[in-house]
């Protein structure tokens, strides 16, 4: 505290926010945020503007500005893109942005191991130079990750299967386009870790990119199970929507059964496509394959009568047609 007379240094209205608590990271509100908002997360991408100053002199060494974006992006704990790599942020901008509410503006007082350390930044940051950041937060999202972000398969599985239970819950409020769009994440990050190429532009139907793994072969037992359930909810989902796609359905079938070829639930679900599309021989056969594999499945049994059904009155309707048309009682 200083002594009466004495102003106090201006670090006196700062606080400490670094992780060590020894003063290496200070920081001082210049303009309260929206406090009912939260803070961003871990992997969040936050979007701010900042100006950057030695500490020392006031010089000016970088700011948002000066980059001729709108405002600067970055992803806490995973730094920072100009598009084509990535670059480390500041361990200040790290851990100080994470402390702040939406439009928040601050400063962040940094010694150098929250900075550019005893290497600097040359030439315009000496080395163990003390830095000051102005910074003002505007927003945060939840990081949308790429397959290729993510360094083993076993996160790029875990992150297909949370798709998935987001999925599995938008089902039960029965939002398909919503659910549809979960698994179609999913579905992705298996793919990729199945080899999977791209064959094209994403799927009009169904919003997937076009990849084939073949049978899955470099699928582990679990990843196989994982991308056939999502395949499958995903073809419920595009025959549930309004107007229904059995098309993209079928599609979506026809990968799965690539990987698990007896797999009753996805050969009842291409059937069901089929019966929507009036393909009744296709059905016939469809439910006849699954009785094959199991001979108890009483709604393949009815799917398959009323498809023969469906067959002998499509028939008797092309006879009485053609009856008019040519005459013929």
């Amino acid at each position: 505290m200083a002594a009466d007379g004495e102003e106090a240094p201006p670090e006196a209205e700062f606080i400490d926010i670094s992780i060590e608590q020894d003063g290496s990271l200070l920081k001082k509100i210049l303009k309260e945020g929206w406090t009912d908002g939260g803070k961003p997360a871990e992997t969040n991408d936050v979007l701010i503007h900042y100006t950057a100053k030695l500490h020392a002199d006031g010089t000016k060494f970088d700011a948002s500005m000066d980059r001729g974006v709108k405002q600067f992006q970055f992803q806490i704990g995973s730094g920072a893109s100009d598009g084509s790599s990535k670059f480390a942020i500041t361990r200040a901008f790290e851990v100080g942005v994470a402390s702040m509410h939406k439009r928040e503006k601050c400063i962040l007082i940094a010694q150098p191991n929250y900075g550019y350390g005893s290497r600097g930044s040359p030439p315009k940051v000496p080395k163990d130079a003390v830095l000051e950041f102005e910074v003002e937060i505007f927003a945060w999202q939840e990081h949308v990750w790429e397959p290729d972000e993510m360094n083993s398969d076993a996160a790029r599985s875990a992150h297909a299967l949370k798709h998935k239970e987001q999925g599995n819950e938008e089902i039960k409020a029965k939002e398909w386009r919503a659910a549809l769009k979960k698994y179609a994440v999913g579905i992705k990050f298996v793919e990729y870790s199945g080899g999977g190429k791209l064959q094209g532009e994403d799927d009009q139907e169904g919003g997937f990119r076009m990849c084939d793994i073949g049978d899955g072969a470099k699928l582990s037992p679990d990843d196989k199970k994982l991308y056939v359930a999502l395949l499958n909810n995903s073809a419920m989902c595009l025959l549930k929507m309004d107007g229904g796609l059995p098309a993209g359905a079928i599609e979506l079938c026809n990968k799965a059964l690539a990987v698990e070829p007896t797999n009753v639930k996805v050969l009842y679900r291409r059937a069901q496509a089929y019966f929507e599309k009036g393909e009744w021989e296709l059905v016939i056969e469809a439910t006849e394959r699954i009785l094959g594999l199991d001979g108890a499945n009483t709604e393949a049994q009815k799917m398959r009568q009323d498809a023969i059904a469906k067959k002998d009155a499509s028939k008797k309707n092309q006879r009485a047609v053609y009856g008019k048309m040519f005459g013929v009682t």
